[in-house]
């Protein structure tokens, strides 16, 4: 088991790295979402340092300047782990990492980050596994399928504050997993997870996740209704998701039709089964049959699409391409006053019955 050490301020690479490591088959440990609900910061980490092969040190100048990190490369040293600090901006190495670190080899990964990857991932697999020339993956890889195929369910965000989860955290790791699911995706097209801790607060309804085994948020849904200008703007492929606020935006909550925004179909890589995506795309029908059994429709829907498979997945579901984004993305588009008629939508009678009466 690999232990991630990082500032929460380095999030989304942190997340971007334990995805790729536990792609090749290899198990990590990362706060919070290893913390087990109502477990201590002070007892569960050093717990998992204990437990770990190999303790990854995201290095930054955001995690020396943390209260944590340094605590937990002291639990790592005192242990006796072995320490491989990943190097992440070109941030200078102060005396107290310095000496924490003497003698340690870095793998430096500013400007160089899917080299780094490869050669970070090399030495984990020969930490896990010294006496074997098969590669780790292969090994443990049966292990974890069933729990990524089967294991997966989705909650709401009330359950995720019963889990431990806070409006904070959540966004942190929907912006983190956006980062992971598509690199082309920054905060100058969707924002900064503080800008959605906003959202997630006072539109729950309207966002919904997809938890492991491990109550990890490892994809969701999310929607916003916008005013018709903006939804023209939108349209013509001229909005930008870090633009939105209560401005532009409206409270799904009245009874009215509403101009509806996708903000995301999103799932993990490793977690892309059938299962899984079914999952998602039910919840979100679901939820617009309960949103219409209150009198709350919607004319018409957008989304920006970043991913090959996201957008096989939104035309299967009766969306049509429009343009590019000005920035990153593709524009698509669904009438959906009347109702579309295809097969997906032909699964939620209740949904077409209700929208009879938009």
């Amino acid at each position: 088991m690999v232990f991630i050490s990082y500032s929460s301020k380095d999030s989304a690479f942190a997340y971007e790295l334990k995805s790729m490591i536990e792609s090749n088959g290899i198990e990590c440990w990362m706060a919070p979402g290893s913390i087990p609900p109502g477990g201590s910061y002070a007892v569960e980490i050093p717990k998992a340092i204990k437990a770990c092969n190999a303790f990854v040190l995201l290095l930054s100048e955001n995690s020396q300047k943390s209260k944590w990190v340094p605590k937990e490369v002291d639990t790592a040293l005192s242990y006796e782990k072995i320490v491989i600090p990943f190097h992440v901006d070109e941030s200078d190495i102060n005396e107290q990492f310095n000496f924490r670190l003497t003698d340690v080899q870095r793998v430096e990964a500013f400007n160089r980050r899917s080299e780094a990857y490869k050669e970070i991932l090399n030495w984990l697999k020969s930490i896990n596994n010294p006496s074997s020339s098969v590669p780790a993956n292969a090994r443990i890889t049966k292990s974890i399928r069933p729990n990524v195929v089967s294991s997966c369910r989705m909650a709401s965000f009330e359950e995720l504050l019963t889990l431990g989860y806070t409006a904070s955290s959540i966004a942190e790791k929907l912006v983190a997993n956006d980062a992971i699911t598509c690199r082309d995706v920054g905060m100058e097209n969707e924002g900064t997870a503080e800008q959605w801790e906003e959202y997630l607060q006072n539109n729950n309804d309207t966002f919904h996740y997809l938890l492991n085994a491990q109550n990890e948020i490892v994809g969701d849904w999310s929607i916003v209704a916008l005013n018709d200008e903006a939804f023209d703007k939108a349209q013509k492929g001229q909005m930008l998701e870090k633009d939105f606020d209560y401005n532009i935006t409206e409270l799904i909550c009245l009874p009215g039709i509403y101009n509806g925004y996708i903000l995301a179909f999103s799932l993990l890589p490793q977690y892309r089964s059938v299962r899984n995506y079914n999952l998602i795309i039910d919840s979100f029908f679901k939820q617009l049959e309960s949103f219409s059994e209150n009198g709350i429709y919607f004319r018409k829907w957008i989304i920006n699409v970043f991913g090959k498979e996201i957008e096989a997945l939104v035309r299967q579901m009766g969306f049509r391409f429009v343009c590019n984004n000005i920035v990153c993305g593709k524009i698509y588009q669904m009438d959906f006053i009347p109702l579309p008629g295809n097969k997906m939508i032909a699964q939620y009678p209740r949904l077409i019955e209700n929208y009879k009466n938009a």
